[in-house]
């Protein structure tokens, strides 16, 4: 079978194809579809190489399908092979170092995740992403609430909303006593968009 390696980039991805130790074929292109030419049902099957990245298993499942051996490797070990060692990091001189590398055999290979077990990684993810900007959205609370002279008690993030207003409340009626004019109102443009209970409340559905 052929000896194909794919540097994958954001913006490009550079193709090479070795045989004998030589290189026999490059190319370049905006989308990894446009290599139908080249990997496509109607050429002959290949082993393509693929480091492991963010798009590696949409291309994985995209050369399966066109009837190619797709190998992935492990990034944590790719540099033994040269990848990123020769002084240009260039995506071209990556792709031969990983075809001739391939042709060669001993490729570091990562784990292919089931379609399922991609899926949860996917939601673990934006669940991670979630708990994050919640605790980041708490602190900033009780902060701003600090500057006022408030501080908001400790208490489960279920129940923080209705703890923040209450505490809140009690320091306004405790400042207006000692103040001959009304509090000012926040006005209506600069209140917040965002309820901070109903973002709780999501992230409490996404944990369950």
């Amino acid at each position: 079978m052929r000896k194909i390696a794919l540097d994958l980039g954001v913006r490009k991805t550079a193709f090479c194809e070795v045989k004998n130790g030589a290189v026999v074929r490059r190319a370049t292109v905006t989308s990894v579809e446009t290599l139908s030419s080249l990997l496509g049902p109607q050429e002959q099957p290949a082993v393509v190489a693929i480091e492991a990245c963010r798009e590696a298993w949409h291309v994985h499942d995209l050369l399966r399908s066109w009837g190619n051996e797709v190998v992935l490797v492990d990034t944590t070990r790719s540099r033994r092979l040269g990848i990123g060692q020769h002084g240009r990091k260039t995506d071209r001189i990556d792709a031969e170092v990983l075809a001739l590398a391939l042709e060669r055999g001993g490729i570091p290979m990562a784990h292919v995740l089931s379609p399922h077990r991609r899926e949860l990684r996917r939601w673990l993810g934006v669940r991670r992403a979630l708990v994050e900007s919640r605790a980041n959205l708490i602190t900033t609370c009780r902060g701003l609430a600090r500057e006022q002279g408030v501080v908001l008690p400790k208490c489960t993030v279920a129940i923080f909303s209705r703890k923040a207003r209450g505490a809140a409340g009690i320091a306004l009626a405790c400042s207006s006593r000692f103040s001959n004019s009304s509090t000012p109102s926040i006005p209506s443009s600069l209140q917040p968009k965002l309820s901070l209970r109903s973002f709780a409340r999501q992230s409490q559905s996404s944990n369950s």
